[in-house]
């Protein structure tokens, strides 16, 4: 699981931050990248949302892996 913020000002020709994280994710069987407006400290600023979504995820995952 990422998180990172949206950038408003992406590069044209280079990956944006969303491009790069996913494709780093794109390995893993279990993933989940989450994006989020603010600024760079986003645990900070966004840790209520960020603790609802990595336990959301946790839970998911709990679940989806006992009923294989």
């Amino acid at each position: 699981m990422i998180f990172t913020r949206k950038i408003d000002k992406e590069p044209k020709e280079e990956k944006s931050n969303i491009t790069f994280y996913q494709d780093q994710l794109s390995h893993v069987s279990l993933q989940k990248l989450v994006v989020l407006q603010g600024h760079h400290y986003l645990h900070w600023t966004k840790y209520r949302e960020m603790s609802k979504d990595v336990n959301d995820f946790i839970d998911t995952s709990i679940n989806s892996s006992t009923k294989k």
